[in-house]
């Protein structure tokens, strides 16, 4: 059987914790590894890069386990992308847990928790009806047990031992094989067994988790110190008759909790008659799908999540929440969601009791990210105050001194994630889902001692993994992309040399020519332009050749032949540009439009890595060719048929036009943000027409997307506007809803909306000097106002500061906040040129 090429892409969770996904193109097989959803980020930014999905259909769908950041985005991936017959292939609890968590994201819609202002396009597929029909996807199989993804492929689920039905997968064409671990744990949590990994599996490739590569102290964490240390808080705590909150998230955490507690109980290290709490809804439906699955499980006896705790509603109607002497009558232990405590939420709702109260605990088990309310409260000190809730203005002051963290991940620290991936012994390793830091780190940490490649590919970096019958394992921009374009005088020669006629071109067939440059090998590189360029401009063994051809038959006809020619001594592929052919009305609708988007996706993929040799095909298409390897600073090599050695070009001083994106930054950053997609085609109208080749639209996602050529440029521009590692410096004068008593960094902003604000803003850090704010009274009434609108509107301009007046829904009445932007010398009209005297998310 032909071996088929494998490409690997991170649409999501490369170098970040977000929403995972990964596009495994195994030859013409389209299969995603996890469609997850990044629950701290907004509108499309949400989701993974679906728009690299553009035009295409996917074949199989892998879910590793049921956590939001890892198929929180399955039903739009179902209803639009998911293939006739197409599947999705996991555990039988997960097929359980699926429908449960996707239900959470349809009742945030029904709740309005989600407003109507703040919904995308996506978000009408939460909903009850599609959830359901999830169900008649579902290709449920057990663990250890091989099964058919798709012709030729088949897979086996392992146990990731992170919660309940959780599966790593090993998958083969008995050639290649890739193992993706998704999300594991290797210690024993109290309810779960920690993972266990298939035995004498050799695998190609290991797509590995870093989620606590960034924790140097993770290993040295006892679990049985921790255990005892947060047993005996718990039982001071009672003693002194106060209540024990401990923060959980719906899904593993909270069961993990509940049957903590139980075995302290029975080891007789808290009161036995301790009530234990879960919160009604999720985490009580997710128990039950627990308790019916207890083969998966161990269990303390005959203990089961529902016999170890009550399920509690605290809400008494319209949004108030009960008091914790009306949940229960004595010192007891809420297992709340959500692990965050993100606000509104019913752990952040019983911690603005508890916390007033010197008696009462709140104990932390897990990650907590900065710009939650819960990062606020661990980190608090009696006497701070914290704000709960930021449209109310619910401040309240720290009174218990009993705030807290505990280790009790169920995520594998950073040396058994090492020793995971030697397990496999693999000959490429890649880590994501971990912070930038993390991955690196063990990137570099698993090249030292291990004699695989290892590497820490980012969103959109697509990895080589086989090319035909080689196995490659390395990313593309390891690679010099050497960009040939194509014309058709390799035909015509191939005519002259074997006294044939013009006319006979429609006859030639690949056969014949190359066995006459097999009988003639002294011919071939003089026979085209394209060959003649290719000898004399010196192609090595880490060039990666792509013939760029029209679609017409000659063109075709030559590429291929090329690539017959040089596959074997070097990475080659021909690439057909759609419309490029010798018509004129399909050579200006999509020729040209076409070529440059195929041209400028090479260079992408390569990282910028790359030679462009602009010798063959139409005039048309050698200068195209040239005006872009120019554009980015690219080496263009040409060779005209009299030269003895072929000419680089000389760097001329080209650019993109930013003049263009400012003038019409209103439009494009409304395409770009893609909310107002019934309007999308009257925005895309309104752009100058230099700008309009940014832009292709997506019907499968109701929106316009960046083309290559669109994000290339929108790239450029974020950098020629300043690097992300250097902060905006902060000022802080006052108290207020947005930042308490203390900043530092923007992304403890309490307003999320308005963090995205400020995020933009800072963009631009290589012209900002600072940031200050300060909340001052009010010189008579603001203008008027939506409910809930977001932004900030100049109200004044010096010569070097920009200042805003902050709109926000959490605004004090009677105060308003500003924030003072300092410019370099000079140049708070052009910033102020950038950002506009309204700026809004």
């Amino acid at each position: 059987m032909e071996k088929k090429s494998i490409i690997l892409t991170p649409l999501g969770g490369g170098r970040e914790i977000g929403a995972n996904s990964y596009l495994l193109e195994w030859g013409e097989t389209n299969i995603l590894l996890d469609c997850g959803l990044n629950p701290r980020k907004t509108g499309f930014d949400a989701l993974p890069a679906f728009d690299l999905l553009y035009e295409r259909e996917i074949d199989a769908i892998i879910i590793s386990h049921a956590h939001l950041d890892h198929m929180g985005s399955l039903t739009f991936l179902a209803e639009n992308y998911l293939t006739l017959g197409g599947r999705i292939f996991l555990t039988g609890p997960t097929a359980e847990l699926v429908p449960v968590m996707c239900m959470e994201s349809v009742k945030q819609i029904e709740r309005d928790r989600i407003p109507i202002e703040d919904r995308y396009y996506y978000h009408c597929y939460f909903d009850r009806d599609i959830v359901n029909g999830l169900k008649s996807y579902f290709s449920v199989q057990n663990y250890n047990q091989n099964f058919k993804i798709a012709e030729g492929i088949t897979g086996s689920f392992f146990p990731a031992g992170h919660i309940l039905g959780s599966a790593g997968i090993v998958i083969s064409d008995g050639d290649y094989t890739l193992t993706y671990t998704g999300d594991l744990c290797r210690n024993d949590q109290a309810i779960l067994k920690g993972c266990e990994l298939p035995r004498e599996i050799k695998s190609d490739c290991i797509l590995i988790e870093s989620t606590y590569g960034g924790n140097e102290s993770a290993h040295e964490v006892d679990y049985h110190l921790e255990y005892k240390r947060l047993a005996k808080e718990i039982k001071k705590c009672i003693k002194r008759k106060g209540h024990v909150l401990l923060p959980s998230f719906a899904l593993g955490r909270a069961q993990n909790t509940v049957i903590m507690l139980n075995r302290m109980k029975n080891d007789k290290l808290i009161p036995d008659g301790t009530p234990v709490y879960i919160h009604k809804g999720s985490s009580q439906a997710v128990s039950e799908i627990y308790d019916s699955n207890g083969e998966f499980l161990q269990l303390p006896g005959n203990a089961t999540v529902g016999r170890s705790c009550k399920a509690i509603n605290g809400y008494r109607g319209k949004g108030q929440f009960r008091a914790a002497d009306e949940l229960t009558h004595e010192p007891s232990i809420f297992a709340f969601t959500n692990g965050m405590m993100a606000r509104g939420s019913p752990s952040a709702r019983l911690a603005g009791e508890l916390i007033r109260e010197a008696k009462n605990c709140i104990f932390f088990t897990g990650y907590v990210a900065p710009n939650e309310l819960g990062y606020q409260v661990v980190n608090s000190k009696p006497g701070q105050s914290i704000c709960l809730d930021i449209e109310n203005q619910e401040w309240v002051r720290v009174k218990s001194r009993y705030i807290d963290k505990f280790s009790f991940s169920a995520h594998a620290h950073r040396e058994h994630l090492l020793g995971i991936a030697a397990h496999f012994q693999p000959s490429l390793v890649l880590w994501v889902h971990g912070e930038e830091s993390s991955t690196r780190w063990l990137r570099d940490r698993c090249r030292k001692g291990a004699e695989a490649l290892s590497e820490a590919p980012g969103n959109r970096e697509s990895i080589l993994l086989r090319l035909g019958p080689k196995k490659i394992n390395r990313a593309y921009s390891s690679f010099r992309a050497v960009i040939v374009t194509v014309g058709t005088s390799l035909l015509t020669t191939y005519l002259n040399k074997t006294g044939r006629h013009l006319s006979e071109i429609k006859s030639v067939t690949r056969e014949e020519v190359k066995q006459y440059l097999i009988e003639n090998p002294t011919e071939i590189s003089g026979i085209c332009a394209e060959t003649n360029s290719l000898n004399k401009g010196r192609i090595s063994d880490n060039d990666y050749v792509y013939f760029i051809c029209g679609e017409n038959p000659e063109g075709m006809l030559c590429a291929g032949i090329l690539n017959d020619l040089y596959k074997e001594s070097h990475l080659c592929e021909m690439v057909p540009v759609k419309g490029l052919t010798p018509q004129a009305e399909a050579f200006r609708r999509h020729g040209m439009r076409c070529l440059i988007d195929e041209i400028v996706r090479v260079i992408e993929r390569h990282d910028g890595n790359a030679v462009i040799h602009a010798t063959g095909g139409f005039k048309a298409q050698i200068a195209i060719a040239t005006l872009i390897g120019i554009l980015f600073r690219l080496k263009v090599l040409y060779l005209y048929e009299s030269f003895d050695e072929v000419v680089s070009l000389p760097e001329i001083p080209l650019g993109f036009n930013y003049e263009a994106l400012f003038a019409s930054r209103g439009e494009f950053f409304q395409l770009l943000d893609a909310k107002d997609f019934t309007m999308s085609d009257e925005i895309y109208a309104r752009l100058s027409e230099s700008l309009k080749h940014c832009f292709y639209k997506d019907d499968v996602q109701k929106k316009y997307n960046l083309t290559p050529l669109g994000r290339a440029m929108f790239n450029a521009f974020e950098r020629q506007l300043g690097g992300a590692d250097s902060p905006v410096p902060i000022s802080v004068h006052g108290e207020s809803a947005l930042w308490g008593e203390d900043r530092d960094v923007l992304g403890k902003i309490l307003n999320p909306m308005i963090g995205m604000v400020l995020e933009r803003i800072s963009r631009y850090r290589d012209i900002i000097l600072g940031f200050g704010f300060s909340s001052t009274n009010a010189a008579g009434k603001r203008p008027g106002r939506a409910q809930g609108e977001n932004h900030l509107e100049l109200i004044k301009k010096d010569a070097d500061s920009l200042t805003y007046r902050v709109e926000h829904i959490s605004a004090s009445k009677g105060k308003q906040d500003l924030l003072k932007i300092r410019t370099t010398k000079g140049m708070a009209s052009h910033l102020l040129k950038l950002l506009g005297r309204k700026v809004y998310p």
